[in-house]
């Protein structure tokens, strides 16, 4: 059983563009070959595709090349001493003495 990729948009809230950007999706065919694998039918159109992805996407590869670099530098940088586990309750004590009555007399 297939599903329309306009319905699985929606049921996951989010459009077109971002699904792209986040699946890394950069041109129609790749979508298509990414909804046959998936069993999904894709009903997005190749102008709909173009007019709504293509531009963000350039935008988000440009942003994903400088944070990147900026990752790269922090990696170079030493890390941070990490802070102790704090304390746990304290363990219950045993009583001294039993728990039957007959015992203790």
């Amino acid at each position: 059983m297939t599903i329309r990729l306009s319905y699985y948009l929606g049921k996951a809230r989010s459009s077109l563009r971002d699904f792209c950007i986040n699946q890394e999706l950069t041109t129609y065919s790749i979508l298509e070959s990414f909804c046959v694998e998936r069993n999904i039918n894709c009903d997005i159109t190749a102008e709909e595709f173009a007019g709504q992805v293509t531009k963000e996407i350039e935008k988000a590869s440009a942003s994903k090349k400088t944070s990147r670099s900026k990752k790269s530098e922090k990696a170079n940088e030493p890390a941070q001493k990490s802070q102790p586990r704090r304390r746990g309750r304290k363990p219950k004590q045993s009583k001294a003495g039993s728990a039957n009555t007959k015992d203790n007399t």
